[in-house]
């Protein structure tokens, strides 16, 4: 739906120099990837296929159009990978000062004028600051995996860019020569091998 749109075609149009639009509509397809098996989650595979004239302009209309494609089908996962790094930043900025204050409660502690009491206290803070770190350590490791998981499988991208490459022509009128050809040659290897064997024929008593 994407690369059909009028809007997609324009721009990968103007961006590639294939011109005009309708021309890159007409000789745009898009085939799923055969053998690609879909897993929940992961994007499917697709062939941006583009035929013309000129390599260079149809390559990069092609990747363009994938481009385009990728940009417009990762929204979502895009808004979700920033959410995940700003909290994986959360956490590491958390962790730090988790760090700094049991720095600063463990030098309380080794204070020679500090009493029972304090040092009570102080060790209560220091063990709920480990527990703290602990949680936050766990969602931090929760977070990277999600976001490994959100770039690498779930976020769309181009698997191999386009490159120009040389086909035959296929149309009717081809096959109708090449299958009259190969007609004729077969007719002309025939009638070469009926000749000598209607001549043993007739020598036969």
């Amino acid at each position: 739906e994407v690369v059909r749109s009028e809007s997609v075609l324009r721009r990968a149009s103007s961006e590639s120099g294939y011109e005009p639009a309708s021309k890159l509509r007409s000789r745009t397809s898009v085939q799923p990837v055969s053998g690609a098996v879909s897993r929940l989650g992961q994007t499917q595979l697709f062939n941006i296929v583009v035929t013309g004239d000129a390599p260079r302009k149809t390559s990069r209309a092609a990747n363009e159009l994938a481009r385009i494609v990728v940009d417009l089908i990762s929204r979502y996962v895009d808004t979700k990978i920033d959410s995940l790094r700003e909290q994986i930043a959360t956490n590491q900025a958390e962790l730090q000062s988790i760090d700094a204050r049991v720095q600063a409660t463990q030098q309380g502690l080794d204070a020679a004028d500090v009493s029972q009491t304090d040092k009570l206290v102080l060790l209560n803070l220091v063990g709920l600051a480990e527990q703290r770190r602990t949680t936050v350590q766990e969602d931090l490791a929760t977070d990277q995996q999600l976001l490994a998981l959100a770039i690498d499988i779930e976020r769309g991208r181009i698997v191999e860019p386009a490159v120009a490459r040389k086909v035959t022509a296929q149309s009717r009128r081809n096959q109708l020569i090449v299958g009259g050809a190969i007609g004729l040659l077969l007719g002309l290897v025939a009638a070469l091998a009926w000749d000598p064997a209607a001549r043993r024929l007739a020598t036969r008593p």
